[in-house]
């Protein structure tokens, strides 16, 4: 979990100064924020996973958009995205850590 995490945050990090360093330049930056995703056997390990084909038809219709958006965030990952500034990130954070005492040797 660190290191998804810290992935997640320094993918959001990189495409906020690029989309700064790009402006002007007719290149358009767009972030996409997605929830769980069941694939690949994922709905086993997380059924709030959202379905594959849920997710791509939400995507595409938000990426579509005009002016496309600079963030496209998946209702279902709005809790996530949110969850600071909603003052609900330490009980979110508290929520997810559980899952890790599903793991081997824990």
């Amino acid at each position: 979990m660190p290191t998804y995490g810290a992935s997640k945050a320094g993918v959001h990090a990189y495409t906020e100064s690029l989309r700064a360093q790009l402006a002007g330049t007719g290149v358009q930056v767009t972030e996409l924020i997605p929830p769980a995703v069941a694939n690949a056997g994922q709905e086993k390990l997380n059924p709030a996973a959202l379905p594959l084909g849920d997710f791509l038809d939400e995507v595409i219709g938000l990426m579509t958009q005009t002016p496309t958006p600079n963030e496209i965030v998946v209702k279902a990952a709005e809790r996530l995205r949110w969850a600071e500034k909603n003052g609900t990130y330490a009980d979110l954070l508290e929520q997810r850590s559980q899952s890790l005492s599903n793991l081997p040797n824990r």
